[in-house]
């Protein structure tokens, strides 16, 4: 992942998945929440925005590990490990997520 529109996509896959509305599709970067409109959290760039968010929401114990020497980042969920390369924790982070929530719905 990393091209903006995919990150977009999933930013805005994440945002659906908190209870965000998107009203208008074609500017997905809008949502509203509890009848007022806002500006999405960028999730996929900042750990903040998800700690904040989806973390709460996930309602599970996120352990983090990142290896300088391999510049991999490791979350471990319900004793399952999610790994990658990006260089990007928060992206990471909303992969792993991503991931959780495929599995909760499929």
């Amino acid at each position: 992942m990393g091209n903006i529109q995919e990150t977009d996509k999933l930013n805005k896959k994440l945002a659906e998945w908190l209870g965000f509305e998107i009203p208008d599709k074609d500017i997905p970067e809008v949502i509203k929440r509890n009848g007022r409109y806002g500006i999405c959290p960028d999730f996929t760039n900042s750990l903040d925005e998800c700690f904040k968010w989806l973390v709460p929401k996930l309602g599970r114990e996120i352990r983090m590990y990142y290896s300088p020497y391999s510049g991999r980042t490791s979350f471990i969920v319900d004793s399952k490990k999610f790994e990658w390369g990006d260089k990007n924790s928060a992206l990471d982070l909303c992969l792993a997520i991503e991931k959780l929530i495929d599995r909760e719905v499929g």
